[in-house]
């Protein structure tokens, strides 16, 4: 089942149930001035109180959150790259379809075996924005132990060979990542494609060309 879903469902149910215990709380107090019913709203309100630091993205909550995470499933384990930019990390965990961020080449994800999916960097500012996707889905499973780091392959620095291909007359721009994974590298906006220059022994420019995505 898809992650999204699953966690929607999980909201809902818990919506539910705090409604249910808000609702029969404020009744007893109210009819019957039950001491258990004051105790029962109160611990509706600390329920509520919690949902807000948990979906307005608090540090206090992501630490909560996490906590409440490792409590379930254990403690996560830490895929280390080379790359120390921004990037993500896509992966499958089962049924389950997850992602890990990082800005510092850490990227935590939960222990298990992984089936990793794809991997993008992200670099630069204002119009030269850049980024690189490499997909990973032939890559072998990659099972990981909570609480332990492992190095992963994936990412900067790129090789980037320029191949002809005779059969249809032209030129490729083949880009591989540090772990020879094959990477589709563009702008953000996916909007300037690559460009190719030829030089002759005295550096001047005597061909230039871009390439096209596809």
């Amino acid at each position: 089942m898809n992650q999204s879903l699953v966690n929607s469902v999980v909201l809902a149910a818990c919506g539910l149930v705090w409604l249910i215990a808000l609702v029969v709380g404020l009744w007893r107090v109210r009819h019957r001035r039950d001491r258990r019913g004051l105790i029962v709203a109160v611990l509706a309100l600390v329920a509520l109180l919690f949902v807000v630091v948990f979906t307005t993205g608090t540090k206090y909550g992501a630490e909560v959150v996490a906590a409440l995470r490792e409590r379930m499933t254990g403690p996560p384990a830490v895929l280390v790259t080379s790359w120390q930019g921004e990037g993500e990390l896509e992966y499958r965990l089962g049924s389950r379809e997850l992602s890990s961020r990082s800005t510092d080449g850490r990227y935590t994800v939960q222990a298990g075996t992984l089936r990793l999916s794809s991997f993008t960097a992200r670099a630069g500012t204002g119009e030269n924005v850049w980024e690189a996707r490499t997909m990973l889905y032939e890559a072998p499973s990659l099972t990981v132990t909570g609480g332990q780091e492992q190095p992963l392959e994936v990412g900067p620095p790129y090789t980037a060979k320029v191949e002809s291909e005779k059969q249809f007359n032209r030129l490729a721009l083949k880009v591989t990542d540090v772990g020879g994974h094959s990477t589709n590298l563009s702008d953000a906006d996916r909007s300037d494609a690559p460009g190719l220059e030829v030089l002759n022994k005295q550096g001047k420019v005597v061909w230039q060309g871009k390439f096209a995505y596809g």
